[in-house]
């Protein structure tokens, strides 16, 4: 059976539920991958969200942290 998870959430939730609670990724991970998302709604729907310098290095270095994780996982 496929994963075809239907919305953002459905993704965290299958992420969650496959690749953290096996300790594959850890909580961190987990928790950043949500926040860098809610920093990236906030960008697209959130008339008054201003960037920060802050928020794009965390995101930049989560996003980093997670391809690193991920190569690992595939073994690359």
């Amino acid at each position: 059976m496929a994963l075809q998870p239907k919305t953002h959430q459905g993704v965290y939730v299958k992420f969650n539920e496959l690749f953290v609670k096996n300790g594959t990724f850890s909580t961190l991970q987990r928790d950043n991958f949500r926040a860098v998302f809610e920093l990236r709604q906030s960008g697209d729907y959130d008339l008054d969200f201003e960037p920060t310098t802050e928020n794009a290095t965390f995101a930049l270095e989560s996003a980093a942290e997670f391809l690193k994780a991920t190569k690992q996982y595939l073994d690359l």
